[in-house]
């Protein structure tokens, strides 16, 4: 049980940045649909589509920059294995 509750506070430290900043996403998107909820209804539909494609375009980026470091790493371990004249 140690064991358990020591893995789940470091992966809690590990994705504490990450909350933080989904936090701050739908933060903004809130405080969108404030500022623009007094004008009307069709400015807010529209500030709510803004929001909506703003927050795709932003997940599509981090999982293509959370899927590339692996990428990398897999090609650097091929040449590592490949290159016989490769010192550690």
């Amino acid at each position: 049980m140690q064991l358990i509750k020591k893995e789940i506070k470091k992966t809690f430290e590990l994705a504490y940045p990450v909350i933080i900043g989904q936090l701050g996403f739908i933060m903004m998107g809130v405080v969108d649909s404030i500022m623009v909820g007094s004008v009307g209804a069709v400015p807010l539909a529209a500030a709510s589509v803004g929001n909506s494609l703003f927050i795709l375009i932003s997940i599509v980026g981090l999982g293509i920059s959370i899927s590339v470091t692996p990428c990398f790493r897999f090609f650097a371990a091929l040449r590592m294995t490949s290159d016989k004249n490769y010192k550690s």
